[in-house]
């Protein structure tokens, strides 16, 4: 069983980070299919230690693409994509919206729940990844990543094929001590978060400044709204149905709204 190979290098910065991607997911095969020298951010959402970007690349056909990207921070001050969505040309990037009440858009998200082994394999050992890369960027962590594949290989090697997606996930928890803490007041890149959604508002001539995520089961995310773009993270599962709450600048709840009606992922 081979090693898992990267899926993506580390930039000095969020737009290095997106182009080394874009570099990787253009050129499978051969030469790359995006011009990045045409790369250029529409809006971003800049938070200390995660980015949203809202971006759009030519192909080498002349015809642009639009892509999201979730950008974090690493101990090193490198930058990582860690999720991403794109866009065919021409494509209609959100759906139409109706009405004269603003209206919040997910255009990507993770909420881990059931998945068939080869996929809930392939998240993890992408997950697992990403904490090798974080361990290399800390004094030591170059031997404690090396020791984190080779228990993987290991365990993975141990159990049934179809077990191994969830044996995966079990080595990961087990290794969450090993995940970044905080820098700078605010949480840096975990691993084992449940969730990661980026989205966009649409305020319909309104000034809508913060939005509320609010869980079935009790969790609640907050995040200011800049260039019309919110981030959420949560270490903790998001129970459907998810309701956004949309606050203007006075503090007034404006819409409230059903986002999640079922687990995405």
């Amino acid at each position: 069983m081979g090693s898992f190979q990267p899926p993506t290098p580390l930039g000095r910065d969020p737009q290095e980070a997106i182009r080394q991607h874009l570099h990787i997911v253009g050129s499978p095969n051969g030469p790359s299919i995006f011009n990045l020298e045409t790369l250029h951010v529409l809006r971003a959402r800049r938070r200390l230690n995660y980015q949203v970007h809202h971006v759009t690349v030519k192909n080498t056909e002349g015809e642009p693409q639009q892509f999201w990207f979730l950008v974090c921070r690493l101990p090193d001050d490198s930058w990582l994509v860690i999720r991403w969505i794109g866009f065919p040309p021409n494509s209609q990037r959100l759906p139409p919206v109706r009405g004269d009440l603003p209206t919040l858009s997910f255009s990507a998200g993770t909420v881990i729940g059931e998945e068939r082994s080869a996929a809930l394999l392939m998240r993890a050992r992408g997950e697992i990844w990403k904490l090798q890369l974080y361990l290399r960027t800390t004094p030591g962590g170059a031997e404690k990543a090396l020791a984190l594949e080779k228990t993987l290989q290991e365990r993975l090697e141990a159990v049934a094929e179809a077990e191994r997606g969830q044996e995966a996930w079990k080595v990961l928890q087990e290794v969450q001590e090993l995940a970044p803490q905080e820098l700078a007041g605010e949480e840096l890149w975990n691993p084992l978060h449940y969730c990661y959604v980026f989205g966009e508002v649409v305020a319909n001539g309104l000034a809508i400044v913060r939005v509320r995520l609010l869980s079935a089961n009790g969790v609640i995310l907050e995040d200011t709204v800049e260039d019309g773009l919110v981030v959420f993270l949560s270490n903790q599962p998001l129970v459907p149905p998810v309701q956004a709450e949309l606050y203007d600048r006075a503090g007034e709840l404006v819409k409230s709204q059903t986002v999640f009606q079922m687990s995405v992922g």
